[in-house]
């Protein structure tokens, strides 16, 4: 398991050392996309990994999009803007073992930006040195909430405190698990659940101004989850989990094979999950960035 880890973090931190050097305003979501894709799957050392090592699809949030937005046959491409704010959020995997990370980019030097960002970052660096054996996420999450609820901005003439999303939290990973069965909450709520050894977590708190609250935009999906099952309702339902496990997906990466509303037939058959876009109900910018931790025969370790 950490040698696994540890190769996808490298491979990780390449890529986003790329993302930042080279992403700017032009640049589409699908250029974002393939070319994060591509440094994945042109690893000879992924080559034999279930998707190519591509742990879930590439998360291109724009603005007052949280997550859960990727390049989809279901929308038109986006092309970034000199003054957008912009989340990417991606995952490379060795053998099921995931690195899950993010980063936040902007262009326009924006101060409400950078100070969502500074949120973001600094609330990170502490849940991380909070991390440890017999750690209590709850209370990890109290000192995310915290540390973001510290930072205001001044915008349009009105002073707003930073604040967390609170219906977004990090989460406990497994084997072939995005999401296993523990959070990290980015707020303080009545959780006693505790980290234990040979663990791993990704950590990730989302920062936007005025509430916090979301919603997810429904009318159509573009990440999709297999729910563990070893009974096979059709053959589309045996391609996806041939091609992807519990991995989660896209459906442009199955759009010769499976079209749109059979996946979404899957879906009311409660063997697919649909993971909607999910947008600040104030339509105010959200940062986020995201780390992978784990401790693992005693020792912490940080992988991206």
């Amino acid at each position: 398991m950490l040698n696994e880890l540890k190769k996808s973090g490298e491979k990780h931190k390449e890529i986003m050392q790329f993302l930042r050097q080279n992403v700017k305003p032009g640049y589409t979501a699908q250029q974002i996309v393939s070319n994060i894709e591509d440094m994945i799957k042109t690893d000879i050392s992924f080559m034999t990994e279930v998707n190519n090592g591509i742990a879930f699809p590439v998360g291109i949030s724009i603005n007052d999009c949280c997550a859960h937005w990727t390049v989809s046959g279901q929308y038109d491409d986006k092309v970034i803007g000199e003054n957008d704010i912009v989340k990417i959020d991606f995952g490379v995997h060795q053998n099921g073992y995931i690195i899950d990370g993010a980063t936040t980019l902007f262009f326009n030097n924006d101060p409400v930006y950078r100070q969502l960002c500074k949120a973001s970052q600094i609330a990170l660096v502490t849940a991380i040195k909070e991390f440890g054996i017999d750690k209590n996420l709850g209370e990890i999450g109290e000192a995310i909430q915290e540390v973001i609820e510290s930072y205001e901005v001044e915008k349009n003439g009105k002073t707003y405190k930073c604040k967390p999303i609170f219906n977004l939290s990090g989460h406990k990973i497994n084997q072939f698990t995005i999401h296993d069965n523990k959070a990290v909450p980015n707020v303080k709520i009545p959780y006693n659940a505790r980290v234990t050894d040979n663990e791993i977590y990704a950590i990730e708190p989302f920062v936007t101004l005025d509430n916090g609250s979301t919603y997810e935009d429904k009318k159509d999906s573009s990440h999709f989850m297999l729910d563990k099952s070893n009974k096979f309702v059709n053959n589309n339902h045996k391609l996806l989990y041939d091609k992807f496990k519990t991995l989660p997906f896209c459906d442009k990466w199955v759009e010769k094979d499976i079209k749109y509303k059979d996946i979404l037939k899957l879906v009311k058959k409660n063997v697919v999950k649909s993971y909607p876009p999910i947008y600040t109900t104030n339509k105010q910018p959200v940062a986020q960035f995201e780390k992978t931790v784990a401790m693992i025969d005693g020792n912490k370790y940080i992988f991206n």
